[in-house]
Order: structure tokens, then C-alpha cells, then sequence
């Protein structure tokens, strides 16, 4: 309702002023209402109605009450009433000045106290001193009264501290970013096998985390800082302290490996490699009690090529000597086997051994050691089978020194003979479900054979090539077994 009557007098002055004008009237006080309504602006821009609001409000009404005695044609008192409210005015400025200049320092004290709590000085140094100083230059001004200088001074201060501010929160992602690389050093840290020996460490190290993602998330960067830093000098102890512990842990296995090879051997060449391979895990351990990590995993991977070599060098001659070995029983056993039984079985050392020889040529130890052990396994079916052979040979050669039995003469088959030698072939390999097919022409009677052979069959599904079997007449029905199989157990797969 104020204003509407204040817009209403001041529509009602320019009507008046309009009239005088236009009627070339000159006594109308337009200067002095002019300059008192400009002082009264003035005022209000340094807060006046804060600071000085009787004065502000006097300097007003004395201006509607010049506008009233102008409406009344008096020109006189129009201008008395002008310029008294220009001095009303005048006293409403210069205490609003004087007030406004001294809070806007305060306020901007305390908007370079927050660029200083995100840690401006270090994130946005320039900023931050070029507030204070303008902050500073503003007090100055104010002390010799030079208000309207003081307000431009701290108005200045004020947005380089918002300015601060803003730099500083955004050059804040450093310490974000190297909150995340610690969190995830801790987590790395912690599933480490030897994590224990850094228990203490990585206590603290979580705890701090915790602490410092609290500063981060309120902004107070200046311990978030300290908190940072702290945190990665803690994760740096327990890594060290893992480290310690893990190569630690490596001496010692290295020691048990390179007392291991020397157990076997006594090579020359060998024993030097490991009296160097010992030297520097020596040195590996000097350097570890001395702190120094990058020396020790240095050291310790001299240490492990030498005994990688030298372990090398064990398993290539134990490697070679087998299969030496087992060539000379080949080359004994083709001499043995006269009569070509085991013709199938030679070969099949014949192969493993060219297997043998490749991988270890390709360092494929895995694969030679495998390839010569199914050779030696091979191996020792056939010396056992010429042994066989041999104590039959000689029971034969007894039977014929005595006088013979005339008989009628028949053809005589292996079945007949007794004996039966399983063999060995790309397609349908014996086994005693086919051996029973073919000797008694009934499959099902394998349970006979295997009965027959309990001593050197353990498992029906299970006979070699070169066995030498028994085989009994042939039963008129199925023997009873003691295992629960049928004839499908035995055939081969």
C-alpha cells in the first residue's frame, strides 16, 4: 500500500514538474530534488536500510513533502524541504559507507578463511594471495575513510577468494585420484599370501582411508593432505614389510633346491653354478636386513637363473642316461628274441625312444620323461616274456633227451599248446573277451583265461602286450567269478 501511494506522489511530481515546464516556470527546485534523490540511491546501494534507516527514511519523506509543496506552487519551500532531505540523505550514505565497507572486509575475511580450509594456499596460492591482498588494501582504505575506495578493494578480494575456492576444489581431484590408488594398493596389499607380516601397517593404513575419505567428501583438503600422504608412506612400510617376508621366504625354498642338487650330483661344472647360485642369495640376504629391495629381488633373480640352469643340466642328464639305459636293453632284446615274439613290443620302445630324444632336444623334459618311462615299462614285459621264453626253451630241450612216445601225429594250435601271447594291434587289440572268441569261439567264456591267470592279471580289463597267457581246455559253461563283472568290462576301449 506504501509503495502504491510513494509511485502515486512521485506520478502526481512529474505531473506537476511537466506543468511547471511547460508554463516556463523557473522557481522549481529540479537541481536540489535531482541531487537529493541520486544521494538517496546512492545510499541504498551501500545498504542504507541496513545501516542507517531513520536517515534514509527522513531523507525520503522530506522528498515527498517537496513534492507536495511543489503541486502547492511553492517553489520556495520545495527546495528548503530538497535540500534538507539531500542532507538527511547525505548522513544515510556516509554511515552506510562506513558500515558496508567493514562488513564486506569482514565477509571477505571470512570467504578467504574457506579458500584457506580447501587448502587455496597450496591448490590456488596465487589467488589466495592476491585476496588477502586486496582484502588488506581494502582495510587500509577504510582506516583513512575512503570507504567507496574499500568496498571496490574487497569486492575484488572477494572474487579472487570465490575464485580460490573454486581452483582449489577442482585441482582437488589429485587427492581423490591418489585416495583410489591407495585404496587399491591397500586391497592388492591385503590379499597378498604374506599379508600378516605387515598386519600392523595395514591396520592403520584402513583406518586412515576411512579418516581421509571423510576430509574429502567435506572438502577440508588441507588434511585431506596430510591424511594422503601419511596413508601412502604406511602402505609403503607394509609393502616393504611383504616384501621382506616373501623374500625371505624365497632364500630359504632356494637354499632347499640348491641343496637338493647337490645331493645328486657331483658334477664339476654344476657344483660351480651353485656355489654362485649360494654367493648371491648371501648377498640377497645382507641386502634385505639393510632395506635395500631392489638389490635383494636383483640378487635373488641371479640366484634362481643359475640354479634354473643348473637344475636344468641335472634333468637332461638323468634324461639322457635313461634313455642310454633303455637303448642297450632294446639292443639286448632284439638279440634275445630269435624267434621275433616281441617284434611289436621292440618297436614300440623303438618309437617312445625317437619321442624321448625329440622332447628333450625341444627341453620338453615333461614329455621325455614321460615318453622314456612308457618305454621302460614296455621294456620290462619284454625281458620278462624272453625270460619266460627261455625257461620253456630249456624245459623243451629236456623233454626231448628223453625217449619219445609214439603217438598219432596232429596239428597242434597255440590254444592246444597252452600258451597264448596277447598282441598288440592299431585295430581290435586283444583283450579277453576277443581271446575267448577266438580260441573257444564263445566270448563269454573269457572268465576261463582269466582264472587261469590270476597270478599275472590283476584286473581283466587290464593285460599287455607281449603277456604270456595260459589258456585251460575249454570250459562247457561260464566259470563263476568273484568280482561282479560282465563279459563288457573287458573289452577294449
Amino acid at each position: 500500500m506504501h509503495s502504491r501511494l510513494r509511485i502515486s506522489k512521485i506520478c502526481t511530481f512529474i505531473s506537476v514538474l511537466a506543468l511547471f515546464l511547460a508554463s516556463c516556470e523557473t522557481d522549481i527546485p529540479v537541481k536540489e530534488l535531482v541531487s537529493a534523490r541520486e544521494t538517496i540511491d546512492e545510499a541504498k546501494k551501500y545498504k542504507a536500510e541496513k545501516y542507517s534507516p531513520q536517515n534514509l527514511q527522513k531523507a525520503e519523506k522530506l522528498v515527498y513533502e517537496s513534492h507536495d509543496f511543489i503541486k502547492n506552487e511553492k517553489a520556495d519551500e520545495a527546495r528548503k524541504k530538497a535540500e534538507e532531505s539531500r542532507a538527511e540523505a547525505e548522513k544515510a550514505l556516509n554511515e552506510s559507507l562506513k558500515a558496508y565497507s567493514s562488513d564486506l572486509i569482514k565477509e571477505t575475511e571470512e570467504l578467504i578463511k574457506q579458500a584457506e580450509n580447501v587448502f587455496a594456499e597450496k591448490l590456488a596460492p596465487n589467488e589466495l594471495a592476491q585476496a588477502k591482498d586486496q582484502n588488506s588494501k581494502a582495510a587500509e582504505l577504510s582506516k583513512t575513510s575512503k570507504f567507496r575506495e574499500s568496498i571496490e578493494a574487497s569486492a575484488k578480494a572477494r572474487e579472487l577468494a570465490e575464485k580460490a575456492i573454486s581452483v582449489s576444489v577442482g585441482n582437488a581431484k589429485s587427492y581423490h585420484e591418489r585416495h583410489e590408488s591407495s585404496l587399491k594398493k591397500y586391497n592388492s596389499l591385503s590379499a597378498n599370501p604374506y599379508s600378516k607380516a605387515a598386519g600392523a601397517e595395514l591396520k592403520a593404513a584402513e583406518t586412515m582411508l576411512s579418516e581421509n575419505k571423510t576430509s574429502l567428501g567435506e572438502k577440508k583438503y588441507r588434511e585431506a593432505d596430510q591424511q594422503i600422504t601419511k596413508i601412502e608412506e604406511k602402505l609403503a612400510e607394509a609393502e616393504k614389510s611383504i616384501n621382506k617376508a616373501e623374500y625371505k621366504d624365497k632364500i630359504s625354498e632356494l637354499r632347499k633346491k640348491i641343496s637338493k642338487l647337490v645331493s645328486l650330483e657331483s658334477d664339476t661344472t654344476l657344483k660351480g653354478n651353485l656355489d654362485k647360485a649360494s654367493v648371491a642369495l648371501n648377498s640377497a640376504e645382507s641386502l634385505l636386513e639393510q632395506g635395500n629391495i631392489s638389490g635383494t629381488d636383483e640378487q635373488i633373480k641371479e640366484a634362481q637363473t643359475l640354479i634354473d640352469a643348473s637344475d636344468r643340466y641335472v634333468t637332461e642328464r638323468n634324461i639322457k642316461s635313461r634313455i642310454s639305459a633303455l637303448e642297450q636293453n632294446l639292443q639286448k632284446a632284439i638279440e634275445l628274441d630269435t624267434k621275433k615274439d616281441e617284434t611289436d613290443n621292440i618297436n614300440t620302445v623303438r618309437a617312445d625312444l625317437e619321442k624321448a630324444s625329440k622332447h628333450l632336444q625341444e627341453r620338453n623334459y615333461d614329455e621325455s620323461i614321460k615318453a622314456v618311462t612308457y618305454g621302460e615299462n614296455t621294456m620290462k614285459i619284454i625281458l620278462e616274456n624272453l625270460k619266460k621264453s627261455s625257461i620253456q626253451t630249456a624245459e623243451v630241450k629236456k623233454s626231448e633227451n628223453k625217449e619219445p612216445v609214439k603217438e598219432e601225429k596232429k596239428v597242434e594250435t597255440e590254444a592246444d599248446s597252452g600258451l597264448y601271447t596277447v598282441k598288440w594291434r592299431s585295430k581290435n587289440t586283444d583283450c579277453l573277451w576277443r581271446i575267448a572268441q577266438n580260441l573257444y569261439k564263445d566270448a563269454k567264456l573269457w572268465p576261463a583265461i582269466y582264472l587261469a591267470n590270476r597270478d599275472q592279471i590283476k584286473d581283466p580289463d587290464l593285460i599287455f602286450p607281449g603277456q604270456k597267457l595260459k589258456i585251460p581246455p575249454k570250459p562247457k559253461k561260464r566259470p563263476p567269478l568273484d568280482i561282479k563283472r560282465d563279459n563288457k568290462a573287458v573289452r577294449k576301449k
